[in-house]
């Protein structure tokens, strides 16, 4: 396992950057905005039927 850490002391530095909004504030766009754009053909939950045909066709 590699363990990554990250420093943005520079970028804040020599490009002055902040961030726009809060990690609170972004974490709750982020969750609306995957809310209202769900993934396409994701299968539905608890639909064992077409789960079972799907494994089949796979062979798994």
């Amino acid at each position: 396992m590699q363990h990554i850490q990250l420093d943005t002391a520079k970028i804040r530095c020599e490009l002055g950057y902040t961030e726009q909004a809060t990690a609170e504030e972004s974490m709750r766009r982020t969750i609306a905005w995957e809310l209202e754009h769900p993934p396409e053909n994701v299968l539905q939950e608890n639909n064992y039927i077409i789960e079972d045909k799907l494994l089949a066709k796979l062979r798994v």
